[in-house]
């Protein structure tokens, strides 16, 4: 590679980073996490690191940017999808920023909810609640987690939650997400951008879906720039996310999505895209008052929760996401109204063309490809 074409990468040509200390550092950070991740994906493809392979088929959803781009809401998707196609079906997360120290986490066992956050992460919880009859599990070993629900529960297929980059287990499909309202940020890596790897290895790919395509009139450029940049022929899909319903995060009462419609609201969550949040709000008539945002997997205090209440007093509803009211789970039930937004993904085009790509891949034997 010739240092053009690293520095390409890395940087931009209207920037001199190494002339400012900061930008020199995030430069220097960005070239070492380059050339982790081109030194180990290689190792892995010439076999001098070993691939460990599942006894069952496994679907990894994720994605080659920091932050939220729907991989929850996504995998929801596909187990629900592929449990009433009568597969045998369990999500293998590595529990982010969950506290949990044990290499085996089962969080549900499809019936009971066996373990909460903050021990195996905000998203692993609302899986267990959003996904009945599947099992939940949580660890760094995804191997090892997968094996345990093999046994356990005889699954026919491993959903691998943030899966794009653990390439050390084999699997069967591959699915990278592109969230269509910021795809790769400035194009830079990490810690200079918001890119986990570089973008010429979109192409492990095996299907792209675009998700958060709220509007229409951008479909033609998004689905152009993704292609250009892939190597081979790969099918890409469009999502969106839809709002279905409102929970009482105290009593857990559930009420029509109308409820926020020309209502004054206080907004605020603690996510990856919490412009994704506000305009999901906009879209069913909300009227935002107040929009407060905290980092993503933000651990709320007790003076956050003071804060809420009081910048509240003069809205009709306070609303957050349902991934910030499981992590408000041990504050509950607290002494004001607090609603939480529930959140699903559909595919907008090629429905059927999609579930049927996607159980083709995993009829497939493990080692076809």
């Amino acid at each position: 590679m010739t240092k053009g074409s690293l520095l390409k990468i890395i940087t931009d040509r209207a920037e001199y980073p190494l002339l400012n200390p900061i930008k020199g550092l995030l430069y220097l950070l960005s070239l070492v996490n380059y050339l982790i991740q081109q030194t180990r994906i290689p190792l892995y493809h010439n076999s001098l690191l070993r691939i460990k392979t599942l006894g069952c088929k496994v679907i990894s959803i994720g994605n080659i940017t920091m932050g939220g781009t729907g991989k929850t809401p996504t995998v929801k998707m596909i187990a629900n999808m592929l449990k009433n196609k009568e597969f045998k079906v369990a999500v293998l997360s590595r529990g982010y920023k969950g506290r949990s120290k044990e290499r085996i986490n089962l969080v549900s066992d499809g019936d009971k909810i066996l373990l909460r956050p903050p021990y195996i992460g905000e998203e692993a919880y609302m899986l267990a609640k959003g996904l009945k009859g599947i099992p939940i599990l949580t660890g760094k070993d995804r191997y090892l987690i997968g094996r345990y629900a093999e046994d356990r529960f005889r699954i026919d297929v491993a959903i691998l939650d943030d899966g794009y980059q653990h390439i050390r287990l084999h699997r069967n499909l591959n699915i990278l997400l592109i969230d269509t309202t910021n795809p790769f940020g400035n194009n830079l890596l990490f810690p200079r951008g918001i890119l986990r790897e570089p973008l010429s290895n979109m192409d492990r790919a095996d299907i792209v879906l675009m998700t958060r395509c709220h509007n229409n009139n951008t479909k033609d450029r998004d689905l152009s720039n993704i292609g250009e940049r892939l190597k081979r022929d790969i099918p890409i899909f469009r999502s969106r996310d839809v709002a279905i319903r409102c929970i009482d995060l105290n009593s857990c009462e559930e009420r029509d999505i109308g409820m926020l419609r020309d209502k004054k609201i206080l907004a605020f969550c603690g996510i990856g895209s919490p412009q994704s949040f506000r305009d999901i709000i906009m879209k069913v008539g909300g009227n935002i008052v107040r929009f407060l945002t905290y980092p993503d997997h933000h651990r709320y205090s007790d003076s956050d929760i003071r804060d809420i209440k009081e910048m509240g007093r003069d809205v009709e509803i306070i609303l957050t996401t349902e991934k910030d009211g499981s992590a408000l789970l041990d504050h509950l039930p607290l002494s004001f109204p607090l609603w939480g937004l529930k959140i699903d993904m559909e595919i907008i085009e090629k429905r059927d063309e999609w579930e049927k790509m996607i159980v083709e891949f995993i009829r497939r034997t493990p080692h076809e490809r």
